[in-house]
């Protein structure tokens, strides 16, 4: 069993990963699909931290700033992003980190429902994968998660916050959904350059 303020990897011949899941990771599905194999599985929580959704695309995110939170949330309780601590050989995290594009992964310290705390990896948006705001996910990704949380045994809390939460009802996404900050910053650099660039030319000409 994983143990209280254990370390990230495992010491043996065979090392052993933790890695807290809060998104589709979190379905067995998922891992099944991606030929991960769990070792074992616990509901925890990080605290402090919020499930967003602006990643590019509008997928899950973590992220302290609770007013981020507030942009899709009907309500004006948040709770901690909860989800599931697994142990993964160090082979399998290797192979779900191919998966997770424009995410790192960060260390946090997350706390199991019955009250152990440990450091697990954890993936987090990349700075040039962070959407300008947090939008409303697709209804396919918003199920996946919830659905997960449910196979999972999740708070009741937790799982009730999720059924409040709205979804992109339309067929495509808008180009919002790709226009990260990073993007945003190119554009305006791009267009300070262009504009210097112009202003050059026509002290030149005149």
């Amino acid at each position: 069993p994983i143990q209280k303020r254990s370390n990230l990897i495992m010491s043996g011949r065979n090392r052993d990963v933790l890695y807290f899941s809060y998104g589709a990771n979190m379905s067995k599905n998922v891992l099944q699909r991606r030929n991960v194999n769990a070792k074992e599985l616990h509901p925890a929580e990080i605290k402090d931290m919020y499930l967003t959704f602006n990643h590019r695309g509008a997928y899950g995110n973590i992220s302290r700033n609770i007013s981020i939170v507030l942009e899709h949330s009907p309500t004006d309780f948040i709770p901690n992003v909860h989800g599931i601590v697994m142990k993964l050989s160090s082979e399998d995290f290797k192979s779900l980190c191919k998966f997770e594009g424009g995410y790192v992964t960060k260390v946090y310290t997350v706390r199991t429902y019955s009250g152990v705390e440990f450091d697990a990896f954890v993936f987090q948006s990349s700075s040039w994968s962070v959407l300008k705001s947090s939008l409303p996910p697709t209804q396919k990704y918003l199920r996946l998660i919830q659905d997960a949380a449910k196979e999972n045994d999740l708070s009741k809390e937790y799982q009730n916050w999720l059924a409040t939460l709205s979804y992109n009802t339309k067929n495509h996404l808008d180009p919002k959904y790709y226009e990260t900050l990073t993007s945003a910053t190119t554009k305006f650099t791009f267009s300070v350059i262009l504009l210097l660039c112009l202003f050059q030319y026509a002290k030149l000409i005149n």
